[in-house]
């Protein structure tokens, strides 16, 4: 699955979502997704390479544990392998994030 193919299959999932990040005070309630780097790490502690990642960030007023099943139905279902998601949880203004790393074809 290639960036342009998540990007449509994000959009199947009636969740508003933004490519990049969010510029504003306070955190957007939906998707966020966007390329990162992560580094291959010789065992001598150099790095040889780094590899294009996506960070997958669902953002909602408390938790939306329906979106976060239906976000992980579609990684599954288009056998992209993730890692188990991160939560973050800001308790003055009630905002949950659900992290979600994994990487995807280059287009």
């Amino acid at each position: 699955m290639t960036l342009a193919e998540l990007k449509a299959a994000i959009k199947t999932l009636n969740i508003p979502c933004a490519y990049g990040y969010f510029d504003g005070e306070q955190p957007p309630k939906y998707i966020v997704y966007r390329e990162t780097l992560r580094n291959v790490i010789h065992a001598n502690g150099r790095v040889i390479y780094s590899e294009p990642w996506i960070t997958l960030d669902l953002v909602s007023k408390h938790r939306d544990v329906i979106a976060e099943q239906a976000i992980m139905r579609l990684l599954t279902e288009n056998q992209i392998a993730f890692d188990d998601p991160e939560y973050d949880f800001d308790e003055e203004q009630g905002i949950h994030v659900a992290t979600y790393i994994f990487q995807i074809e280059e287009e």
